[in-house]
């Protein structure tokens, strides 16, 4: 499992173990490593990173940027309450 996965699965989790885990047994398969895109995809969560883009683009007034990132988040049908909890 990624260092990112786990972090994120702690964010959805608040911190809770018995949420943690369920989180983890919905998302686990023995085939593969657990990244942090199976964990977004799944919960409808964002990056990190991409949080950052949008409040950098926010920052400079980049409504281009801000569209087509508002844009993908739509597509990839983030939870919003989880965006804003980042």
């Amino acid at each position: 499992m990624s260092e990112e996965a786990l972090e994120e699965i702690a964010d959805l989790s608040d911190g809770g173990m018995r949420d943690a885990l369920s989180i983890l047994d919905q998302i686990s398969n023995s085939d593969n490593l657990i990244t942090i895109e199976h964990v977004i995809k799944h919960f409808g969560t964002v990056s990190n990173k991409r949080v950052n883009d949008l409040i950098d683009a926010l920052e400079i007034n980049d409504n281009s940027q801000i569209i087509k990132i508002m844009d993908e988040f739509r597509k990839s049908s983030v939870e919003y309450k989880n965006l804003i909890k980042k």
